[in-house]
């Protein structure tokens, strides 16, 4: 029969060891990988141990994650992470067709900016034009001008 003070502390070291392994972070792109181990108990390195495996050997081998779990810094994991990124990529594409078809339709310049300055300048701009729509300010392209200048037009 193994000794108990013995299995306990190889118990103790496996989780020593597997909460320092499971907190591996990469803070340049803000994920954190979780570590998915086998089940351990002390009855079960007690049998290992009257088995003759020695401590280290356990120790090793019940430290080995058997799946790794990345998530993000929103809870989501790598999949969901990536899949929400396709999906901001792909909308990203449908409103740039949108507004190069926009653009074309009216003659005026395809605004430049993020799509949230695109979309308030847009209307902004088509505002602006209902009212002059012989406006010497009609072909500015800055997304980011019509927003800083909504007040003097």
């Amino acid at each position: 029969m193994a000794d108990k003070e013995i299995s306990r502390s190889v118990l103790n070291e496996i989780q020593s060891r597997r909460l320092k392994e499971a907190r591996q972070i990469d803070p340049t792109h803000g994920l954190q990988a979780l570590a998915e181990y086998a089940p351990v108990s002390l009855g079960t390195i007690e049998h290992l141990l009257d088995l003759g495996n020695t401590p280290q050997e356990l120790v090793t081998s019940f430290c080995t994650a058997t799946l790794w779990k990345c998530r993000d810094s929103t809870g989501k994991t790598a999949r969901e992470a990536f899949e929400r990124a396709e999906a901001v990529r792909a909308e990203g594409r449908q409103r740039m067709q949108r507004d190069l078809s926009q653009a074309a339709a009216t003659g005026l310049p395809v605004l430049i900016g993020t799509p949230r300055q695109i979309d308030w300048a847009t209307s902004l701009r088509t505002a602006h034009l209902k009212h002059f729509p012989d406006s010497e300010h009609k072909k500015q392209k800055k997304a980011a001008w019509w927003i800083d200048h909504r007040h003097e037009l």
